[in-house]
């Protein structure tokens, strides 16, 4: 039974990320290596998909929390984010984004860590133009 609630989640996650699923085996090997060696867990149950031809994405769950991990398929990783709701964005984040983006609209909020760092990233939205903003961890805009 806890198998089956944790595959139905990793599925409902890959459909909130709006990807469609691959199979493990087309995962490249270098991809797969480089998952595992970065989540100590390795789950198995992790539900894989393929944005471009050179990323692969894999959502799985963590301590309770959704994860989506982005690599090249030479293995090497991109970025790995979470969704967060808004109350956990820092209130002079969310002060920032009223005064400088006033007409705009807090879509998603994310937790991302990439190579330039840890980040708060926030996807707004006026009308029919969608924008993400970054913030450091410690609020202040990065771009």
């Amino acid at each position: 039974m806890k198998n089956s609630l944790l595959t139905l989640s990793l599925f409902i996650s890959t459909i909130c990320f709006g990807q469609s699923t691959i199979p493990k085996k087309e995962v490249p090997n270098a991809v797969v290596t480089s998952y595992l060696s970065q989540n100590s867990k390795g789950a198995q149950d992790s539900v894989w998909s393929k944005e471009t031809i050179t990323i692969f994405k894999v959502n799985y769950i963590d301590d309770g929390k959704r994860y989506q991990a982005h690599y090249l398929s030479d293995g090497k990783w991109v970025k790995t984010f979470t969704e967060i709701v808004q109350v956990e964005l820092l209130p002079n984040i969310t002060n920032q984004i009223i005064d400088l983006y006033p007409d705009h609209k807090i879509v998603k909020s994310y937790i991302e860590l990439n190579n330039d760092g840890k980040f708060y990233a926030t996807d707004l939205r006026k009308g029919k133009d969608e924008i993400t903003v970054y913030f450091t961890t410690s609020g202040k805009f990065f771009k």
